[in-house]
């Protein structure tokens, strides 16, 4: 049975779409992003700067797993290439709220809601929950300094960020602190290298981080824990099949 367990229980994909994405907008700095279909990255043609938030929920994954790997793909869709950049993916240090903003350029951020400006739109600054470390996420305060992953992007195509189990473990085995990745182009200094990538809100192509895990053998005499991990490894994995096929 432990055999028939471990077999099932290794190498189990998901793929999860984010729980949460928005853009920080510098040229609209109390607008709000939330609900529109694309996030934004990089630096415009007028020197405004824009950093792109996304959090992936990771309730699907057994308490306890083993993350082996973990990637995230995001699509491009539409826009022109200017000035092509490596992407960066940062591992988030502060909570953050996605909000209700729609449009291009977004709509007045609701109290509460994440901008540009304020990680809390409208609440006192003063609160530690209110303000970013500066305006638009600060390195080593708002978001670790040091890159989990990066990628070049360019023109309209899917683009990958891979080696991301490190994340993906630390938030499953503690969730109060997932607060998920923010983008940043390492070419913000350069006008062009903006890029509008698909967003949750859009029908199609939306961002997808894949997940390969190995699930957790209970301690012997937990049988009935061990039989239910089992039975949902296995339709986990008949669910894919299906997919698949």
């Amino acid at each position: 049975m432990i055999l028939l367990g471990a077999l099932v229980c290794q190498g189990v994909q998901v793929v999860i779409n984010p729980s949460l994405d928005t853009t920080l907008h510098e040229s609209e700095p109390n607008n709000n992003m939330g609900l529109y279909t694309r996030i934004y990255s990089g630096t415009d043609g007028s020197g405004n700067k824009n950093r792109a938030l996304l959090q992936f929920s990771l309730t699907s994954i057994p308490l306890e797993s083993t993350i082996d790997s973990a990637t995230l793909s995001l699509v491009i869709n539409d826009g022109s290439t200017v000035t092509d950049s490596s992407f960066e993916l940062h591992r988030m240090s502060e909570t953050w709220i996605e909000g209700l903003g729609t449009g291009s350029s977004g709509s007045p951020a609701l109290v509460g809601a994440t901008t540009w400006d304020s990680r809390l739109e409208g609440v006192i600054p003063s609160l530690p929950l209110a303000a970013w470390g500066e305006a638009g996420a600060e390195s080593g305060t708002d978001y670790v300094a040091s890159s989990t992953s990066a990628t070049s992007v360019s023109g309209i195509n899917t683009y990958t960020w891979t080696s991301l189990e490190d994340d993906v473990q630390f938030w499953l085995d503690n969730p109060l602190q997932n607060f998920g990745w923010i983008l940043i182009s390492d070419n913000e200094a350069t006008n062009g290298s903006f890029r509008q990538f698909v967003s949750r809100e859009d029908s199609s192509d939306v961002p997808a981080l894949t997940v390969i895990y190995t699930a957790p053998i209970p301690e012997p005499g937990n049988y009935a824990i061990f039989i239910s991990i089992s039975v949902a490894c296995i339709v986990l994995r008949l669910r894919l099949k299906v997919r698949r096929t």
